[in-house]
Parts: structure tokens; sequence; C-alpha cells
């Protein structure tokens, strides 16, 4: 049925537009099949038919009697509700209604307009039974367009007065956050912003943030610079920050418009570094603190993890695969007895004769210069590259060993026996 795309926004989640197709029909994308008894005897309207009449669905005549009543409703719908120039779109505008009398569904615990021989239309098709729904009178909001001062009081009173209300929440069926509805009390919208969202999503959010559609972003560091979030009344911290350069840089982003007011707190957990802070809030305004950025390089392993970057990297544009395309499971799991990182084992062992070997000794020397592996050469820096990643090949190796057996044994537990039929006795074992 057609409704207007700002609709989409009220239903509570993202909605698309289907076609409702016949049994016949080949199309998958958006559609909504019309059931067939002869397809699946477990679809939710064949259960439905099957449940309300009690019928017998060993019977084929019971099956070819409910797939001809479903194909005669087909007919129906096709030529009288359909729209001539798209016959897979119901006719007419789809609109809401007030609901005064309803069902509460015992199966998703909501409110149900109508139902089908006492079924919920939410009863599992592979239920052989449906359970009763329990019949509600919902109430009837006052002032439902008008939220100010005068009538938020009376609609107050009126929800801690209201016979039907009461009902309704004692039935569940009326949550907590339908007084702050009916009231018309502000929303906080929020949405996260970290490196696990893709890049078009996390803009989106920024732009929502900046025009008030969201109110509350929760973030990693993925926010604490380069980002332009504009202006914010309160920041957040769920915990202190390790530097004073990362408390200032995060604190700072409150009040950098034309706030009247902002304000910034942190929350300290009971840690050492933590409860210092907690004594000293001036912490990250004293004088000295905050110390000029360095790197350190005394830190073999913190080096080695560099060189190591550079000779996988430079093996991997070697052998000219898309590398953001590959995966672990490429790199790692063996075929034919060997795995890619084999190779790499291998490359690392005649490192020496490759003939770009020269570029590559200096450019690996021009990254050790005045670190703990200044000392080093190509060939024990590159052992110790191996050494790393064929102790990871190891542990990864493990681990997925012991998956494959566990899902081996989970799939052997699952299998189902064969079947095989008497022809004669027509019995099963």
């Amino acid at each position: 049925m057609d409704f207007p795309e700002s609709w989409g926004k009220l239903m509570g989640t993202k909605v698309h537009r289907k076609y409702l197709v016949g049994p016949k029909d080949d199309r998958d994308q958006y559609v909504l099949r019309w059931p067939s008894a002869k397809r699946s005897i477990k679809s939710k309207v064949v259960s439905m038919l099957v449940r309300g009449f009690h019928l017998d669905t060993k019977n084929k005549a019971v099956i070819d009697h409910i797939e001809q009543v479903l194909e005669d409703s087909w007919f129906v719908i096709k030529r009288n509700l359909l729209r001539p120039q798209d016959e897979n779109r119901l006719s007419g505008n789809a609109a809401f209604r007030e609901l005064n009398q309803g069902w509460k569904c015992p199966y998703t615990h909501r409110v149900v307009s109508r139902l089908f021989r006492a079924q919920s239309p939410n009863t599992p098709g592979r239920d052989l039974k449906a359970l009763p729904c329990e019949s509600i009178a919902l109430p009837d909001l006052p002032y439902p367009h008008e939220t100010d001062r005068s009538n938020r009081a009376k609609i107050i009173d009126w929800i801690e007065s209201d016979p039907l209300l009461a009902k309704a929440r004692e039935m569940g069926v009326w949550p907590n956050r339908a007084d702050r509805i009916a009231t018309g009390e502000p929303w906080f919208r929020i949405a996260e912003h970290s490196a696990q969202i893709d890049s078009p999503t996390l803009k989106k959010y920024e732009r929502m943030f900046k025009e008030g559609q969201l109110n509350v972003l929760s973030c990693s560091t993925t926010m604490e610079m380069g980002v332009d979030i504009g202006g914010m009344s309160v920041v957040a911290m769920n915990n202190v920050p390790p530097h004073p350069a990362n408390y200032l840089q995060r604190a700072g982003r409150a009040g950098r418009r034309k706030d009247a007011s902002s304000i910034s707190y942190t929350l300290c957990k009971p840690s050492a570094h933590s409860m210092q802070v907690f004594h000293d809030p001036k912490w990250a305004f004293s004088p000295g603190v905050i110390a000029a950025p360095r790197v350190s390089l005394e830190s073999a392993n913190i080096v080695q993890r560099h060189v190591n970057a550079l000779l996988f990297s430079y093996w991997l544009r070697k052998i000219g695969d898309d590398i953001p395309k590959l995966t672990s499971g490429w790199l790692m799991e063996k075929e034919k007895g060997k795995a890619q990182i084999d190779c790499f084992i291998a490359w690392r062992h005649s490192i020496q004769s490759q003939p770009e070997s020269k570029s590559l000794r200096q450019s690996v020397k021009s990254m050790t210069k005045k670190t703990s592996l200044d000392s080093k050469n190509l060939t024990q820096l590159a052992k110790q590259t191996a050494d790393t990643i064929e102790n990871i090949h190891g542990k990864w190796w493990d681990e997925f060993s012991a998956m494959l057996d566990e899902l081996q044994r989970i799939e052997a537990n699952t299998r189902r026996p064969q079947t095989i039929v008497d022809p004669i006795n027509q019995t099963t074992c």
C-alpha cells in the first residue's frame, strides 16, 4: 500500500514500500508474496487457516481446498483492490486511524487491532495451537496536539488517574516512555561515533548533530581531534583521559559557539590515576604539566614493529594482490599443505639475493637509524620479522583448527538420520 515517504519516520524503523505479488510471481525484492499451501503449509496465513478451522494437513484434499481458497482470494484482491496502472500496489492511500479497542498479542506483547478466529496475526506458523489474546480498551489521550504548560498539567493528572491507562500499564502495553510522548517532553536521540562505524554514516551523524537532529553522540577517541562537530553545551567523559592534553582537547569542545552556559564533567573510576585527578581538579591546568610530544626510540619492540610493517607491506606489493581486499584466511589458511604466509617466510630467507635488496636495505636503515636496533642488519631484522609472523600463524592455526573440529562435531550431532520408507507397509524408521 502506498504511503508518503515522510511516514517512514513514524514507523520506528526503515520501511520500504513493497509490492503484493501472486504465488507464482518470480520476483524476490521488495515483494510480499501471496501464500500458497502447496509451497509451504507453515506460512502464517496457511497456519492460521489450519488452526482456525481445525483442518487436517495430512489430508491431500484439505491442502487442495486451502490452495483453492487462497487462489480465489488472490483473484478477488487482484480484481477489486489492486490499482489498474500498477497491479502490484493496493489502490487508495494508507491512513492512520485511532484504535480504541484491541487485543494484547501473547507473542509480541503489543496491541493488535484484529484477530482471526481468536488468533493473533503474529502467531508463529510452527505453533499447533495459538495462545489466547487478552482484550483491552485503550485510553483516549486528551489534548493530543497541544502540549503547552497548562494542558501538560492536565495530561499529567489524566496519566495518574485514568483507569484505562492504569490497566494498559498493568498489562505492559503502556510503557513509561508513552508518558513522555503524551506530555510532549523533549527526547534525547543518541548515535554512536566510533571507528566501528563506516565513514559515510559518521559524516551523516555529524551533519545531523550540527542541525540539531541528534542530541547526544557517544564518541570514542575518533572525536578527539580533526572533527568540526559544531556547538555543544555538555561534554561528558566516562573516564579520566590519560594526559592533560587529551582532557583539554575533549573538554574544550563545550561552549565554543554562542552557548550562554556549558559544562564538562568526568566520571572518575577507582583507579590510581582517576583518584589523583579527583582530588586535584585543576590537574589539567597546572603549569608545566603538559609536556611536549615526543616519540621514544629506545624500545626495540616498537622499532621492530615498524620494520615488520615495512617488510610485510613490501612483500604484499611485490606479489601484486589488491591489498585492501585481502583477508586473514587468504594469508593463513593452508592450501595443499602450504599457506601464503609460508611464501613470505621463504622470501625472507632470500631477501639478500633480491634485485631490490639495496633499496630495501636503505629503507630499513633509515628507519632504525639512532634507535636501539641501529646495529642490526637487514638479515637479522628480517629473521625477527619472520619469527614473529610464524609465531602468530601458529597461534592462529591452532585456534582455527579447534574451531573446525568444533564445527564438525556440531554438524555430526545435528545431522538428521536418514528416513527409510517401506513401500509395502508405509512405515518409517
